[in-house]
């Protein structure tokens, strides 16, 4: 076995002034507060286009969330009030911040000089210079994490709204691009990618959707159409609603976690009422099902109605009353009247009757 060569002081020296020389130039960059500047301009640039990102959205269709308009004029009024203290603060301190460094690099270069001819000596200030390098950096950590904290809050809760007007344009656009369409005076809520569990690990993927009158699981996935060795040589698209039912069949929804991520929950476990081709179903969402779960709720129990901006349209004629007897073959009709239910099929002839 070689034995380990012995470093030389010239060669200590050099290791350590390769080391300060990196150090040095983080503590300039943090000095210079680019990271805070950047965020600030982030944060500027978010709520300048978010006002209009929102307008744009209704002007789509989207009717729900009406809590997005709100938040964003109270946070743009947070965000006039917050910015001056911290770009004056960011300023001030990146200036004094500099000078120290400044301070810093001449002594650095001070020590350079004695790097040939006493590296020794030379090694012995680099490490207390890396000291007082150090010290300069948590200071400068320091202070930036206080002007950050002047406006973090708001910076958070800027980009949850983005997000949120996010999602809803997703959900517009995934309908838009979906196999069903909507009924009149219907509206969609929301959309998310999910796979229907059919046996409790395997199931097509696609996409759960929920509006205002209902419920749906769309399958959206590329399926193996030939195989050669194990090997998919050819995908076929597959895309056809596999649930539709009226929002108000569903009657209880579960939410849950799998695998170790006990932080967030997956699964959705829903039962519909009875009547329905689908009884119980369970989902595994790319979104947390706690939140879903909430969200259904809300919908069926009408509580979603308070996040409109506008009411619903009323259609242009009543809701008829729901039929005792069948049109064509005058059975008695006893089906219960679901929320969102647009019309009932005759258990016995087949024939659908609208309800409107």
């Amino acid at each position: 076995m070689a034995e380990e060569t012995l470093k030389t002081p010239a060669d200590l020296a050099r290791e350590a002034n390769e080391a300060a020389q990196k150090d040095l130039t983080d503590l300039r960059e943090l000095a210079s507060m680019s990271s805070l500047a950047d965020s600030i301009a982030d944060l500027d640039t978010l709520l300048a286009h978010l006002g209009g990102d929102i307008a744009e959205l209704r002007t789509q269709g989207y009717v729900f969330k009406s809590y997005l308009e709100k938040k964003t004029a109270v946070l743009t009024d947070q965000w006039r009030e917050a910015k001056p203290a911290a770009q004056s603060n960011m300023q001030a301190v990146s200036y004094d911040l500099c000078r120290e460094v400044d301070a810093l690099d001449a002594e650095f270069r001070n020590i350079q000089g004695w790097l040939t001819t006493n590296p020794a000596w030379a090694c012995e200030q680099l490490e207390t210079f890396k000291r007082a390098v150090d010290l300069a950096a948590s200071k400068a950590r320091n202070e930036q994490s206080k002007i950050r904290a002047l406006f973090e809050n708001t910076a958070q809760n800027a980009g949850q709204t983005k997000s949120q007007a996010q999602d809803a344009r997703n959900c517009l656009q995934t309908v838009a691009e979906a196999s069903f369409k909507l009924y009149p005076n219907e509206d969609p809520v929301a959309a998310v990618k999910a796979q229907w569990l059919q046996d409790g690990k395997n199931g097509p993927k696609g996409i759960l959707y929920v509006t205002d009158a209902r419920l749906l699981f769309e399958q959206r996935e590329d399926v193996a159409k030939e195989k050669v060795l194990f090997i998919t040589t050819k995908k076929e698209r597959v895309q056809k609603l596999l649930i539709d039912v009226p929002i108000g069949a569903a009657e209880k929804t579960t939410e849950s976690e799998s695998g170790a991520l006990l932080w967030h929950k997956e699964l959705l476990d829903i039962s519909f009422a009875e009547g329905q081709r689908v009884r119980r179903a369970q989902f595994k969402l790319e979104e947390d099902s706690a939140t879903w779960a909430a969200l259904l709720n809300r919908v069926v129990s009408g509580d979603i109605d308070k996040e409109r901006v506008t009411p619903k349209a009323m259609p242009a004629t009543p809701a008829k009353p729901a039929p005792t007897k069948c049109s064509t073959c005058s059975a008695n009709l006893d089906t219960p009247i679901l929320k969102g239910m647009q019309s009932i099929k005759c258990p016995y002839c087949g024939t659908v009757m609208p309800l409107s």
